[in-house]
């Protein structure tokens, strides 16, 4: 590698690393990008090679070699701002050592030979002291690790060996509290990159957002596979605290947007966050339900949506969610535009499927189209998948198709409500039975139990009957006295 070159890495979420690849070809125009998993390693020009704000410039008395392949502070504050504006990446580093199999010429997964590039070798395997231009007497340093390395070295070990010898090397010492340095080593079987961090504050943490729900660098990417135009419409049924729209604006602000949720509070949150980031010109928002979108049809260009999980925001049991999700599938095919896009995050991925297939189930002129793309992301213990559709016309096949379908669907519930009736109804007869058998077996039991008193009932019964008799006649006498005296 020659000294006008600098190795850079950051790092991302699980499925990322694709759209930070994409990112950083865009943006800095890299000589070599190294994708692996969670990080992204590539190599700029001799612009990037400035020294980390994190870390101490060397003394001037020992390093007047190593600084004069260095830029121009200005030149370095720019590049370091370009960097720190990916919007893809968690965090920077600066590589202070990038030591690649490749360049060796080995496979990295014999064990003699990963023993001979163990860290009790970097010295000779690099042939120069990495940490020259950073030397600085008195600092902190935690020494951080992510090492497979075919289990020849365990993470503990290898963090005590390169804490060792960074102590031995530039006295710092080692402290995982109280820090103000932190050095990330990370060793495998095909790569050795020893890296500080530039800043203390993740770069994915927005400056210009007070509240986030999804995280901005999934937010970004989504916004930047619908692929947004000029005074392109770009509707977010449900909003939440605003982050995808706000992404949006951010990097393409010569769109208009609209974000709407069915809660005050996520649009309370939106609200500070589009005055944070000063894109109230360019976003509307107001408040109202999915089911029920108050846009006219076909008046957006791309609807971009973290669907609801069924975790974070409860909305019942999974036929809810699926009712919420055949209701936003009706809703943006309704407000789309012919051939307009759709972005949507969910971990559900077979239920959105479904209600993609519901609406075009009616087989009226539009539908959705299938999967045109696809992308898994990591969303911290959640796995999710970014799904892109768009709104087609139906053609005459695909409406036969649908109909049959739809025939055949109903079929099936029809078929499955009458079994379920008749399951119900022999149950009903079975129940009525039972009681009958009850009542019949009670009232055998009461029968056994009163024949001692039968004799005595019977007596009882003719002295109940001469005194109703006796009440008779009564009640006649006084009428007939009443009749007569009305005469």
């Amino acid at each position: 590698m020659q000294p006008e070159q600098q190795w850079w890495a950051v790092t991302c979420g699980r499925g990322m690393e694709r759209f930070a690849a994409l990112e950083v070809a865009h943006k800095l125009q890299p000589i070599s990008v190294r994708p692996t998993d969670g990080k992204l390693h590539f190599l700029l020009p001799s612009a990037a090679a400035s020294p980390p704000a994190q870390a101490a410039p060397p003394p001037s008395s020992s390093s007047s070699s190593s600084s004069s392949s260095l830029p121009a502070p200005a030149q370095g504050d720019q590049v370091l701002s370009r960097l720190r504006g990916l919007k893809t990446a968690e965090r920077l580093f600066v590589q202070v050592l990038a030591h690649f199999e490749e360049e060796e010429g080995g496979d990295g997964r014999n064990g003699e030979a990963a023993k001979d590039k163990s860290p009790r070798t970097i010295k000779s395997a690099t042939g120069a002291n990495p940490f020259k231009i950073y030397e600085h007497g008195g600092l902190f340093v935690m020494v951080g690790w992510a090492v497979s390395y075919a289990h020849l070295w365990e993470q503990a070990e290898v963090a005590r060996l390169f804490g060792a010898q960074i102590k031995n090397k530039l006295g710092w010492y080692t402290d995982l509290k109280n820090y103000n340095t932190e050095v990330m080593i990370h060793l495998n079987d095909e790569q050795l990159v020893i890296a500080l961090p530039v800043g203390r504050v993740p770069i994915s943490k927005r400056s210009y957002m007070a509240s986030f729900g999804l995280r901005p660098p999934v937010a970004w990417a989504m916004a930047r596979l619908v692929e947004i135009g000029e005074e392109e419409v770009v509707c977010d049924p449900m909003c939440g605290a605003g982050t995808l729209l706000i992404e949006a604006a951010q990097e393409w602000p010569g769109a208009c947007y609209v974000g709407m949720d069915v809660s005050n509070e996520q649009l309370g949150l939106c609200l500070d966050n589009l005055q944070q980031s000063r894109t109230q010109s360019r976003i509307a928002v107001c408040r109202a339900r999915v089911e029920a979108l108050p846009l006219r049809d076909e008046s957006v260009d791309a609807v971009v949506c973290d669907l609801p999980f069924g975790r974070k925001f409860q909305v019942g049991d999974a036929a809810a969610l699926a009712r919420l999700y055949r209701a936003f599938a009706a809703e943006a095919l309704r407000v789309l535009r012919p051939l307009g896009r759709a972005v949507l995050l969910t971990s559900q991925t077979e239920t959105l499927e479904e209600a993609l297939r519901a609406v075009d189930a009616d087989g009226g002129t539009y539908c959705w189209s299938a999967l045109s793309e696809k992308h898994y992301v990591k969303l911290g213990a959640l796995e999710a998948w970014i799904h892109c559709v768009c709104k087609e016309r139906t053609s005459d096949d695909d409406k036969e198709r649908r109909r049959s379908r739809l025939r055949e669907e109903e079929r099936t519930r029809k078929k499955r409500k009458e079994e379920d009736r008749a399951e119900a109804n022999d149950g009903g007869e079975q129940l009525e039975e039972k009681k009958r058998k009850k009542k019949k077996k009670k009232k055998k039991e009461k029968t056994d139990d009163d024949d001692d008193d039968d004799e005595e009932e019977e007596e009882d019964d003719e002295d109940e009957a001469a005194r109703k008799d006796k009440d008779k006649e009564e009640r006649r006498n006084r009428i007939f006295n009443a009749l007569y005296f009305r005469k």
